[in-house]
């Protein structure tokens, strides 16, 4: 249903690494929308300097570089 959270919880807990990756492009593929939506053309996007992400994960959890490839990844291609 549109509007419902797809991603609950904390990786490392509900969540495994791969779907905490999945969230992170699903959050950046949003950004981007917001972005395409402001400028009307990603094309006009010279270069985006920085990303960063937070994400809830368990105390334990030491894969976050992992997870947050997801938005890397898409960003950089």
């Amino acid at each position: 249903m549109a509007g419902d959270l797809k991603f609950t919880g904390k990786m490392g807990a509900d969540l495994t690494v791969e779907q905490g990756h999945e969230a992170f492009q699903l959050s950046a593929l949003n950004g981007l929308s917001l972005l395409r939506s402001i400028k009307g053309d990603l094309g006009r996007i010279k270069r985006i300097h920085r990303l960063e992400g937070t994400g809830g994960a368990t105390p334990d959890f030491v894969d976050m570089p992992l997870a947050l490839n997801g938005a890397s990844h898409l960003i950089n291609t």
